[in-house]
């Protein structure tokens, strides 16, 4: 009898995890894969921080 409980919990717990990976594989395989050139393109430099010291106006 107990070992037909923990048979069943075990199944109950597999069936949990494999929907909830299925979920984040099914999400994951919906998002758009990002554009890495197009984000190079529109950073601009970052200020040096000596050149933000020069432009500090007093």
């Amino acid at each position: 009898m107990a070992a037909e409980r923990r048979q069943n919990a075990e199944k109950s717990l597999r069936a949990r995890h494999a929907k909830a990976e299925a979920e984040v594989l099914e999400e994951i395989s919906h998002r758009p894969e990002p554009d890495l050139r197009r984000e190079e393109e529109e950073k601009s430099p970052d200020p040096s921080p000596v050149s933000s010291f020069l432009n500090i106006s007093s």
